[in-house]
């Protein structure tokens, strides 16, 4: 069955991203592991990312100051 976000299945968008760089974590909520694996496609805007990224930051702390 296709993914709502995607329109595709999850086997199409393994095999579409098979040969793409990838990152795997494993993270812990709520005492429960949880693997990610996070696959590098370059579809988002690097520029735009790292501007949100900081200025969220930037936010944060002045909002506990």
């Amino acid at each position: 069955m296709p993914r709502k976000d995607t329109g595709f299945t999850l086997a199409e968008l393994n095999e579409r991203y098979k040969d793409k760089p990838t990152s795997k974590a494993v993270y812990a909520v709520r005492g429960k592991n949880y693997a990610a694996t996070s696959h590098f496609v370059g579809e988002k805007d690097l520029d735009k990312v790292l501007y949100e990224l900081a200025f969220k930051r930037a936010f944060q702390k002045t909002e506990k100051n």
